[in-house]
């Protein structure tokens, strides 16, 4: 994990959400500046696609908390299964 958090701290690319096999997603929060590493088991594809859905819905104007519980399955939300963050400040 620590050559991920080099990489996402080094690059001068921002990434809106990045998933890492079955168990790791990466969500970038702009309002933070910063990266979130999930450890998520069997959810990190899940919470993937959810945010590229979230990211199109946006786009087109339209709502996305009409299916948020069908796109978030974690019950409390994902922010209990943080285990690292990386600032770009």
């Amino acid at each position: 994990m620590k050559r991920v958090k080099d990489m996402l701290s080094k690059s001068k690319a921002i990434f809106n959400h990045i998933v890492l096999g079955t168990q790791y997603f990466i969500k970038f929060w702009p309002d933070d500046n910063e990266y979130k590493i999930y450890k998520l088991p069997e959810l990190s594809y899940t919470y993937f696609m959810s945010n590229l859905l979230d990211s199109l819905i946006r786009l087109s104007g339209q709502s996305i908390h009409e299916q948020y519980q069908f796109r978030y399955p974690e019950p409390g939300g994902k922010e209990g299964r943080v285990i690292a963050k990386v600032s770009l400040t």
